[in-house]
């Protein structure tokens, strides 16, 4: 199959660079292993903000007496927080897919490519088992959370990005190994929902590609919330 323009992955880009070059008359294709979205839909910028959302709402409930505003105990119903995100996280994903499948010119195939060879000036890429063929192919590729090789983490069902969104009961202790940003968002929002939190940190601080100051500035305030937070520490065991 001929195209104009092979487009290999669905996150943050290749949605809109497929759908541009189909409105402008070319022949695309669009391959994507998982879903449509990518990572930023499916499992990370929709959902994790939409729980974040809900995290905040609950931290500034609980602060309302500051302004005057007096709420009583703030309960956190956790079953519901979690339906509300993968409510949004799905409108996102079948919004994204449906207008992909929708736009005349741009073909979707459901499916992991690899580059098989060239024909000429065309690359060859195959998807499940059929050869796609064109002169340019986008590479937009995503990446998936590394897990540490950690005695025993095999034995235990672990969470990353992709699963932690499935959770329906609030667990009682969550213990995240990275302090980058994503994990330090993360122990913020579980804390504020109810759960405590650990942050384990093999680097001497948080953020450490930001400055100092921004490291101790946020590592004061995940504290004031009561996550604890262990800099210079490695897990080595489960």
């Amino acid at each position: 199959m001929l195209y104009d323009a092979i487009v290999i992955g669905s996150g943050q880009a290749g949605p809109f660079l497929a759908a541009d070059l189909a409105n402008e008359g070319q022949r695309v294709a669009l391959i994507e292993g998982d879903k449509i979205g990518g990572t930023c839909v499916n499992y990370g910028c929709t959902p994790s903000k939409t729980l974040i959302s809900s995290a905040r709402a609950a931290y500034v409930a609980r602060q309302g007496a500051h302004w005057g505003v007096h709420t009583g105990e703030v309960k956190v119903d956790f079953a519901a927080v979690m339906a509300r995100v993968n409510q949004r996280r799905g409108d996102s994903h079948n919004g994204m897919d449906g207008w992909m499948r929708s736009i005349e010119a741009l073909d979707v195939y459901d499916g992991y490519g690899a580059f098989v060879g060239r024909n000429g000036n065309l690359y060859q890429v195959e998807v499940n088992g059929q050869v796609l063929e064109s002169e340019r192919v986008f590479i937009n590729t995503g990446a998936r959370a590394f897990v540490p090789p950690i005695d025993g983490i095999d034995t235990v069902d672990y969470l990353t990005n992709r699963n932690i969104f499935d959770l329906t009961e609030l667990p009682r202790h969550l213990v995240i190994l990275g302090g980058g940003y994503i994990g330090v968002e993360f122990a913020q929002a579980f804390r504020r929902l109810g759960a405590e939190v650990t942050v384990i940190e093999m680097l001497p601080r948080l953020f450490i590609r930001e400055d100092e100051d921004i490291s101790a500035l946020v590592l004061e305030l995940l504290e004031r919330e009561g996550v604890r937070v262990l800099t210079g520490a490695k897990a080595t065991q489960v």
